[in-house]
Formats: structure tokens, sequence, C-alpha cells
């Protein structure tokens, strides 16, 4: 807790201080900008299971328009561990030529480029984008909350119908330096040809060093990773619809997912929100199957609740028992 307190108490003194040497005429009410939100739930698990009240994510961001070209971002986790998320820099030479230094989402994914307090699920992802992505269950590559430390090349072309991501990163998450020379290479391509759809398509990869053991990989050695995937995205007042497939190689286990979720809206409010998903982390195992049927509430732009359940069934010989989950979760932003 002493070290959230500390953590918190520089992240509130250094913006102002970084805000005071952008300009000599900031205006901080019009430059500098601190958002924040917190999840809070309780998931039953039905059954033999258990139950509990927990928090699920707390972050505090500080954005920053230092000049009309020059801006920068900082963002923090609160709750347990605490630590640094995002820390970047930007540059926009035209609205075709951004170039963004420091620790950021890696370009993969479209469901990764969605922050979670604007995801339609509680948990805020779907398990394919939770492994792919690098924020859990792969032990090569975990825990890195789909962020690395690295470059970024991205721009808009055409009235932003085209939209396009380049990056060169670590490869090791957050917070981390790199194993050795090699580095991570990613791209990401936005295609919009009307207001309402939009087609996707990332990769990311290159000769990674392994966080922890598995796949037939020791920890800290190098590995050849890949991931690619493919998404379209499709937003109208009644309904929004988003579907993805993903495929990654780590050394010479190759894996699969793919989900589609829909949001329904009811009323100005009210969402009902049903998703599936599936993944298979190595080709030769069982596999994972994810559904669930919600409704949320915003009560605001950035604050909700949510009721959920979740139904989540292993797949293939000797699977385990089916979970079933009721989780409600309030969330509150500013």
């Amino acid at each position: 807790m002493k070290k959230v307190l500390l953590s918190l108490l520089l992240l509130l003194t250094l913006v102002p201080a970084l805000s005071a040497q952008g300009h000599h005429h900031f205006d901080k009410g019009k430059r500098l900008e601190i958002h924040g939100y917190g999840q809070v739930y309780y998931d039953a698990l039905l059954g033999p299971g258990k139950n509990s009240f927990g928090v699920n994510k707390s972050e505090l961001m500080g954005t920053m328009r230092i000049t009309d070209r020059w801006s920068a971002a900082v963002l923090f986790q609160l709750n347990s561990p605490a630590m640094l998320k995002e820390l970047h820099m930007s540059y926009r030479f035209a609205p075709e030529l951004s170039l963004r230094v420091g620790q950021m989402k890696t370009p993969f994914g479209l469901e990764n480029q969605v922050a979670p307090f604007l995801n339609p699920l509680s948990l805020g992802g779907t398990m394919p984008t939770v492994y792919f992505a690098g924020v859990g269950m792969d032990p090569l590559y975990s825990g890195t909350s789909g962020r690395d430390i690295g470059l970024e090349l991205s721009g808009d072309l055409w009235g932003r119908v085209l939209s396009y991501k380049l990056a060169v990163m670590n490869g090791q998450g957050m917070n981390t330096l790199d194993l050795g020379t090699s580095k991570m290479y990613g791209g990401a391509l936005y295609l919009r040809p009307t207001s309402m759809l939009t087609l996707h398509a990332s990769y990311l990869g290159g000769e990674l060093h392994a966080m922890a053991a598995g796949k037939g990989v020791e920890a800290g050695a190098p590995y050849i990773r890949h991931r690619v995937s493919g998404a379209v995205q499709l937003t109208t007042k009644p309904v929004s619809l988003t579907a993805e497939y993903m495929y990654g190689k780590d050394a010479e286990v190759s894996g699969q997912g793919a989900y589609l979720t829909a949001v329904a809206h009811m009323t100005k409010r009210y969402d009902f929100v049903a998703s599936v998903d599936y993944l298979k982390t190595g080709m030769g195992t069982g596999s994972l199957l994810t559904s669930t049927l919600g409704v949320q509430h915003w009560l605001s732009k950035l604050s909700r609740w949510q009721l959920e359940y979740r139904l989540v069934a292993p797949q293939g010989e000797g699977h385990g028992p089916m979970d079933h989950h009721i989780r409600m979760q309030f969330q509150f932003g500013f």
C-alpha cells in the first residue's frame, strides 16, 4: 500500500512539473487533462465453487498537449500490482505521419486497442486477446498487458479511410529491458470503406526471449514468435458487431483463436451484450470455449454497471468441468 501511495504521489507531482516546461504560456485547463477509472465487482462461481468481491482495475492517466505537434501521456495502474503501464511522447508531422516513442500498446489485435473501461465485457476482453496479445496465460509472453517499449509510426490517409501503424519494440513487455539485440516488429492496417465498417489486420513477431519456461523453451532463451490477426467491425445505432481471428506460433507450437461480440443498444443508456470466443493454445491440445450474456447500463460517459453470465467450457479429451459465473461490476470514471 505504501508503494501505491508513493507512486501515486510521484505521478501527481510529476505531471504538472513536466507540463510547466512545455510552453511559456502553458494553459493547464486546455493542455493538461487527468482521467481515471475504477472497477469493483462481485463474482460468483456457481455450484461447489466460490464467490468474492474484488477490484478489477483502477487506473489514472495524464495527457499533455505540449505544443500543437508535441504531446505526451502517462498511465499508472493503482490496484495491485501497482505499476507504470504507459509513458510515451508523440510528435505529429502531419495527419499522415506521427512518431511515438516510449511504453505503449502494441499494434496487435483490434480488441487490444480498446480500453477496458470501454470494452463491453466486464473482464475487459476475450480469451484470444488475453492470450495472443500477451495479457496472460502464455508463459513465454505473459503479463505484458498488451504493451511494450519502443517506437511507433502511424498515420491516417484520405480522411481516415486508411490508417496504419508500424512499430519496433523490445518484445519483453512493460518496464523491462531487452535481453538481446533482436527486436519485435509489428504493424496494423485499418480500412474504413464506410463510416460503419472497419476492416483490420495486424502482425507482431520476431526473435524474442522467453519470460518463463514453456512450449519446450527455457526461461530467458531466444525463440521465434509470430502473431497475425484479422478483424471486422460493424457499428450502427441499433447494434455493434466485432469479429476477430488470431493465429500464433511460438517456436514449434501453433495456436489459434476467434471471437464474436455483439452489443445491442436497447435504449440510450442500456445495452445487451452477447459474446462467444474460442481459444486453442496448441494444435495438439484441448481448447476453451467461453460464452457471455449480459446487460450494462451507462450512468454517464465513463460510468456504468454490468451484470453478466459467463460459461467457460473446456473442450477435448480429458477436459475439466464447465464453470458457470455470475458477475456484477460497477465502474466509475472521470
